[in-house]
């Protein structure tokens, strides 16, 4: 028994340094000081990474008129309270949970020290609620990333089921701040957002002023909401993504784009949305812009005839085609010959992925002549194919 306990110790040792590596990745300046203390109940899945927690801060910089001062009203472990330390005069961090406010606040002091800087930031260990609101000096801004969790741990969607429940401090926060912005799971529905929120702020003096769909190396990570006292007929939905921090954010048009779909089954280059525009919903941007076509409806693939630049370029992959060929048996075979070295994606086909690289005997990774080729197999209402193509690159990078 000693020794199984021992190893049972040796595992959870080695589970939080795996852990810690993972975090201090997220938060790459913050790695670089040393003293930085990670408490264990820290959930990494909400945990803010420095690039989104920079963005939020500089956005509020370039939209607010005046940026004084935020309370941070679901603190947590500080990575979004820190960085809207650098950009507001005064913050004020807001945590219930005692160690993890403790741990913030030391940590807060640790930054301030390595990096050189006075600490402007005021820790307050309390439930945040309507009455705490109520007390609150104004402020020019507030911030709240709700709890996605319930007291059972089980994952919760709708806004009033996070804690805490923003539809019901709307009143009081609309009474002592310019504006509010609140951080959602990128799992959250934009339209429901929309809707929601659109609703319970129609008799208050606020206003939803902007949706963002906020990601890093285009995985989504975030949806951001800020809402305020200004006055717009149509709040702006955007994307941006935060590993690019020199790079502007991308409104999109209040209109969504209309599929053109393809009717020749050919082109010269494929292009595949990434997961940030196919949360906005405007994938198809591409037919709109590029004259491109839409495989089917069963798929998120286009034809093109050229490769575009531009500022939507950079959320599409683009793929040279080298054949395109019937989707059966004896091509199958044909393709695995001549191609023993690909990625595969099955799109409107009633087999995974996984399944027909197995079937086909293909295995993943760089091909002997350097290239990066991947096979789609696609199902259309007309026909299935076989799209052999090779990944474009510049420098190291893939085109986008």
């Amino acid at each position: 028994m000693k020794g199984r306990r021992t190893c049972f110790a040796d595992l959870l040792d080695e589970n939080r340094a795996r852990e810690r590596k993972k975090l201090l990745a997220k938060l790459p300046l913050w790695s670089r000081c040393e003293g930085i203390r990670i408490p264990q109940s820290l959930a990494l899945e909400q945990c803010s990474s420095s690039y989104t927690a920079d963005f939020k801060a500089n956005y509020l910089n370039i939209t607010l008129p005046v940026t004084e001062r935020l309370a941070d009203l679901t603190g947590g472990f500080g990575v979004d309270t820190w960085s809207f330390a650098q950009v507001f005069s005064y913050v004020d961090y807001f945590e219930q949970n005692e160690e993890l406010c403790n741990i913030a606040k030391e940590n807060f002091n640790t930054l301030s020290r390595f990096y050189g800087v006075d600490s402007n930031i005021t820790t307050h260990c309390c439930c945040v609620t309507s009455d705490t609101i109520k007390h609150l000096a104004a402020v020019d801004c507030i911030f709240i990333d709700p709890a996605r969790r319930s007291k059972t741990g089980s994952k919760v969607f709708l806004i009033e089921e996070c804690y805490p429940n923003i539809l019901e401090l709307l009143p009081e926060i609309a009474k002592k701040s310019e504006f509010l912005m609140v951080k959602f799971s990128p799992m959250a529905d934009l339209s429901m957002l929309h809707d929601r929120l659109s609703k319970a702020l129609s008799d208050l003096d606020y206003n939803l002023l902007s949706i963002g769909v906020i990601g890093v190396k285009h995985e989504v990570k975030e949806i951001l909401t800020l809402m305020g006292k200004f006055k717009v007929n149509t709040p702006y939905l955007y994307l941006k993504d935060a590993f690019i921090p020199d790079g502007n954010l991308l409104e999109l048009p209040k209109d969504k784009p209309i599929a053109k779909y393809s009717t020749s089954f050919n082109g010269t280059y494929l292009l595949e949305p990434d997961a940030m525009i196919l949360k906005s919903g405007y994938q198809d941007m591409c037919c709109e812009l590029w004259d491109a076509e839409k495989v089917s409806s069963g798929c998120h693939l286009y034809f093109s005839r050229a490769l575009e630049s531009g500022a939507f370029s950079q959320h599409y992959k683009a793929f040279e085609i080298c054949e395109i060929r019937p989707f059966n048996k004896k091509e199958m075979l044909e393709t695995s010959h001549k191609y023993p070295i690909s990625e595969v994606s099955v799109k409107g086909l009633p087999l995974g992925s996984a399944e027909l690289a197995l079937r086909m005997g293909i295995k993943s990774g760089i091909a002997p002549d350097g290239n990066h080729y991947h096979i789609f197999a696609i199902g259309t209402p007309i026909n299935k194919l076989l799209l052999i193509t090779k990944s474009i690159y510049s420098g190291s990078t893939s085109i986008r």
